[in-house]
């Protein structure tokens, strides 16, 4: 155990001292996509992309409510089960429970959906089936790049999502 937590503190000491070479690391927030391709395709406006992600949010926040139980009902069947428990019908319920618990997480994606496309106009709606032939298109467009029948497309603008710049150590002349 002494050489692991050994091994551990070495690490941690090397790792402090490297980043303390390399010097100040300011934290950046991260920002939200923008979706400007999804935007000018769809022609959105900045309040219905402020609404796809406030119900994309309320989605993933059901979700993760869901993924807790999830995590505290196996939590106490994994110690049920440590614990070497004769208590089958408590184990079945857990595992029934979990079970039920994992078929809930399928249903959130429908009632979102049908928010999520509540907020888009009619002519909206209709062009999302331009979207999902072009998902359907991409692994054969793929393979025939692959095999030189067409070009791959123009590099696109990167996104606009804000990256730390980097922080070069000092030169010191020595070389």
């Amino acid at each position: 155990m002494k050489p692991l937590f050994l091994a551990i503190a070495i690490g941690c000491l090397l790792v402090s001292l490297l980043l303390a070479q390399i010097g100040t690391i300011t934290p950046t927030t991260i920002t939200q996509p923008v979706y400007t391709q999804l935007k000018a395709f769809l022609n959105l406006t900045d309040a219905q992309v402020q609404s796809l992600i406030q119900i994309q949010a309320n989605r993933t926040a059901a979700q993760q409510a869901i993924y807790k139980q999830i995590n505290d009902k196996q939590a106490q069947l994994n110690l049920l089960l440590n614990q070497g428990t004769s208590h089958a019908v408590t184990v079945s319920q857990l595992e029934i429970d979990i079970n039920n618990l994992r078929k809930q997480l399928q249903i959130p994606n429908t009632s979102h959906r049908t928010s999520a496309l509540a907020v888009l106009t009619p002519d909206q709606t209709a062009k999302l089936a331009d979207l999902v032939r072009a998902l359907q298109l991409q692994q054969p467009a793929w393979q025939a790049i692959t095999l030189n029948l067409i070009d791959a497309p123009a590099p696109t603008a990167p996104s606009p999502v804000s990256m730390p710049p980097m922080v070069m150590p000092a030169e010191t002349g020595r070389w």
